[in-house]
């Protein structure tokens, strides 16, 4: 069974006091700003530009500890949900 990581227990546990829909809300806005032209995968693939846009995320909601992972899945999914979203 894959992990589940659940934003309202992963974001305090980093010392994270944002609530889950304003860090989705951060996290999607800081990619489109800084990467617009990039789908999520290629950020992925792009190792300089993946690290100074978590270190942006990091930054923007003042939690310098939480882990790149948690951040670039957020990304991911948030992407995911919009989709399911507009589809209906």
């Amino acid at each position: 069974m894959a992990d589940v990581y659940r934003l309202e227990v992963e974001l305090p546990r980093y010392g994270c006091d944002v609530d889950p829909e304003t860090f989705r809300e951060v996290v999607a806005e800081l990619k489109e700003v800084m990467f617009p032209c990039y789908t999520d995968e290629e950020l992925l693939y792009h190792l300089d530009d993946s690290r100074a846009y978590v270190m942006a995320v990091r930054s923007r909601i003042r939690c310098l500890g939480l882990p790149d992972f948690l951040i670039l899945r957020t990304m991911i999914n948030v992407r995911k949900n919009q989709f399911r979203c507009v589809r209906g």
